[in-house]
């Protein structure tokens, strides 16, 4: 498991012994808001930063190489890896979502034109790849599609508050 801090470190774990393993300090200048691990084992992603701040990188983990993915204008809430770990999606207080090349470290989707109002608080890759969804203080929650670039779907007022998780089935 992988963990994020204010202390801006993250930090790998060994669940059955219940102890820290490695810790990389530095991953970020601000907070380590979101991580994310690819289903292959491949790279280690995290985001955040503070106010104005923005920071987005990927470490494949073989190598050590760190990339750095660059566009949002304010600080990383969320992230994920597409199950098919080639894809990094970010959600920021921008208020955009944006889809990243892992391999190359290039923006291939966004910034979409987000509906969104607020922060995105969320986002989360659906099992084929193919679409995603944010969740918003704004209260609202919007499913993209990855390959035409823009929102299919939006659930307003999903909370009486900002929301802060989504989460799809396995099956999508």
């Amino acid at each position: 498991m992988i963990s994020g801090f204010e202390d801006k470190i993250a930090r790998q774990w060994d669940l059955k012994v219940g102890k820290e393993i490695e810790e990389a300090r530095g991953v970020c200048e601000g907070d380590v808001c979101a991580v994310a691990v690819s289903r292959n084992g491949r790279w280690v992603a995290t985001g955040g930063g503070y106010d104005d701040r923005r920071e987005l990188r990927a470490c494949e983990v073989e190598t050590g190489i760190v990339k750095t993915f660059k566009g949002h204008s304010r600080r990383i809430y969320c992230i994920d890896i597409s199950a098919d770990n080639m894809l990094l999606a970010s959600g920021s207080d921008d208020q955009t979502p944006r889809i990243w090349n892992l391999g190359s470290g290039k923006l291939v989707a966004g910034p979409f034109k987000s509906g969104h109002g607020e922060r995105i608080r969320y986002i989360s890759y659906f099992p084929d790849s193919q679409r995603m969804i944010s969740g918003s203080s704004d209260k609202t929650a919007r499913q993209w599609d990855v390959k035409a670039g823009e929102e299919s779907k939006e659930a307003q007022n999903v909370c009486e508050e900002e929301v802060w998780a989504v989460a799809v089935s396995r099956d999508g």
